[in-house]
């Protein structure tokens, strides 16, 4: 496991994101419909994500299985996460960039350059 501290570089911040299984231990209360760029970046990136219950992310990780989801806003249960993730990562990245192609399909930048072009023909 290696935490990251302090900004990255553009280049050396995707690099860790799409080469790692990325934590996201949000407040329920605070990320129930509040959006979060480091997660959409993560699933474009093939990224296993790892995030609290009682979160939107967790019911898209519950639907679209990649990653897990912390069942309780505690330090046990992020240990607990982060312990299972070691042990079923190669399933977990499998499944994340399963999910990661099939997003990049309708989602990320060259989508929405690809429809706002679209909706304004020369």
């Amino acid at each position: 496991m290696r935490i990251v501290d302090g900004a990255l570089d553009y280049d050396v911040y995707y690099r860790t994101i799409g080469s790692s299984v990325v934590l996201l231990p949000y407040k329920p209360e605070a990320y129930r419909w509040r959006d979060s760029g480091v997660y959409h970046e993560a699933k474009l990136l093939d990224a296993p994500v790892l995030a609290t219950a009682g979160t939107w992310i967790a019911d898209e990780i519950r639907s679209l299985v990649n990653g897990l989801v912390i069942e309780d806003f505690s330090v046990d249960a992020v240990v607990e996460t982060i312990a299972r993730a070691q042990r079923e990562l190669s399933a977990l990245t499998s499944a994340a960039a399963r999910v990661g192609r099939e997003a990049r399909k309708t989602e990320g930048v060259t989508r929405c350059i690809e429809a706002l072009a679209g909706a304004f023909p020369p």
